[in-house]
């Protein structure tokens, strides 16, 4: 069976570009993105391979070439379905990972947010636990990148048993959720999305 998470990963990305390009259908997306797919059969009739269809239900992932080369035409797209939201998300790596190797992948907005401070500005050195002006600012960078991060503290929290600190992170997730649901490419796949997170992530925040 296909994983959940990698479905709505994809999704999500093929939503993004969809909207990004303001075209309607995958059939569109294709011609526009690898017009090279399209081909004639020996009757002279047109046809294509609809991987781009395959893209939309999530039963399919693009391979690093697609994606580069959607990329290139779609700036930043990447960014959705190579986060480091999908590998907080599905936890599988482990607590010690996320902290020492998954905040790396995060953008500097996010990580200058998690770094303790120094009498030079910012250490390299994550702070234990997030309090509430920490966890306002990243609230403030709606999207999956302040997402990732407070997945990844919430599950520090929880393999510490902070209580406290894990509730109030789960809060924030929520109310992060609620403003990225506002955003257009992901309201398609909004419940899908809270239903992931149901799973794996708000029973840490009990």
């Amino acid at each position: 069976k296909r994983d959940d998470i990698e479905i709505i990963r994809v999704k999500l990305w093929y939503e993004m570009i969809k909207y990004r390009l303001s075209l309607a259908s995958s059939y569109q997306i294709e011609k526009v993105l690898e017009p090279m797919s399209f081909k004639r059969n020996d009757n002279g009739e047109r046809y294509n391979n609809n991987k781009w269809s395959k893209y939309q239900s999530g039963l399919h992932t693009p391979n690093s070439r697609t994606i580069s080369l959607v990329e290139s035409q779609v700036p930043e797209s990447s960014k959705m379905i190579n986060s480091i939201f999908w590998e907080a998300l599905r936890g599988e790596k482990g607590v010690d990972w996320l902290i020492k190797k998954g905040e790396e992948y995060l953008p500097w907005n996010i990580k200058r947010i998690l770094y303790q401070p120094n009498k030079n500005g910012l250490s390299y050195e994550l702070v234990n636990n997030l309090n509430s002006k920490q966890i306002h600012k990243l609230e403030n960078f709606a999207g999956l990148d302040s997402l990732a991060a407070l997945i990844i503290f919430l599950r520090f929290a929880d393999s510490k048993n902070y209580r406290t600190a894990a509730f109030d992170i789960g809060c924030s997730i929520y109310r992060l959720l609620l403003v990225a649901s506002t955003f257009p490419y992901y309201r398609e796949h909004n419940a899908e999305l809270l239903q992931l997170m149901k799973r794996y992530v708000f029973p840490l925040a009990h």
